[in-house]
């Protein structure tokens, strides 16, 4: 009895439908190589990250806001090496969290959010004084493959109300 002909095209299919590529492709951001992706969120044609350094914990590391074009940063916070403690507060809001700082009187919210019936939004609010809050809500997905891990071991100073996200 002949063999059935060997089907290497659908067996190659099958194989590589199987297995998860090797490299998966990153959110682009302005992260260092030796920095993890906390936020990453592309609004239009720049980018807002929040990188931190690998040894980020309590009273130790870094936490660094990056925002610009893909491959040119237009502005650093904070722009010399700080404890993140004093640079940056968090806000456990409602169904998400939030992390928190000011700029030159500008104050600037990142934040993630479930939202019922309309899924998890993810943004940066950008507040000036005397003027209405600027939402920018993120194309892509922005956190990072740890979500908000890096900055709950910062031990950031926790603000309990105060902000709310315009809608």
């Amino acid at each position: 009895m002949p063999k059935p002909p060997v089907r290497w095209p659908f067996l190659a299919l099958l194989l590589v439908s199987a297995c998860p590529p090797a490299v998966a492709r990153e959110t682009p951001n302005h992260c260092g190589i030796n920095e993890r992706v906390v936020f990453s969120c592309q609004t239009g044609e720049r980018l807002a990250s929040l990188c931190a350094s690998r040894d980020l914990g309590e009273g130790r590391g870094q936490l660094t806001y990056r925002f610009g074009r893909e491959g040119r940063v237009e502005m650093i916070f904070p722009p010399v090496a700080m404890n993140p403690q004093q640079a940056f507060t968090y806000q456990l809001l409602p169904k998400g969290d939030s992390v928190r700082f000011t700029h030159e009187g500008v104050t600037y919210v990142l934040f993630s959010e479930m939202r019922p019936g309309r899924g998890d939004v993810e943004g940066v609010v950008v507040a000036r004084p005397g003027r209405k809050p600027n939402l920018l809500i993120c194309r892509n997905g922005a956190l990072g493959p740890e979500g908000w891990a890096p900055v709950y071991k910062a031990k950031l100073p926790r603000v309990e109300a105060g902000f709310e996200l315009p809608r």
